[in-house]
């Protein structure tokens, strides 16, 4: 069973929406995620980049392809609709996300 990787990125031109962002994960949206199938979870404040534009990324680490499935059916559903209420383009703090999936080939200390 090889370990799955799902890797949210998001980014807004907006500071204050960033930060809105960084204190919801924290502040028990990734402890969802994980209560929801995830193994580990990995929260990154980006660098501003050149374009001016705040990111964040988070990588959260399942056990198998079937635990990140039953993730997808079950919870991501309600976490995603509370995130697109927080955050989506109809929301005081718009904030655009892409999202990656890939096997972990290797962990090194």
């Amino acid at each position: 069973m090889t370990a799955i990787a799902y890797t949210v990125i998001a980014e807004t031109n907006s500071e204050a929406t960033m930060r809105a962002y960084v204190d919801w994960l924290s502040s028990g949206h990734i402890r969802d995620v994980i209560e929801g199938g995830a193994q580990s979870a990995t929260l990154i404040r980006l660098d501003k980049s050149e374009d001016g534009m705040h990111r964040a990324e988070v990588r959260y680490v399942f056990g198998s392809r079937n635990a990140f499935e039953a993730y997808e059916a079950g919870p991501a559903m309600a976490l995603r609709e509370d995130g697109i209420r927080l955050f989506g383009p109809q929301s005081e703090h718009t904030i655009g996300f892409r999202r990656t999936l890939g096997g972990v080939v290797s962990v090194l200390p």
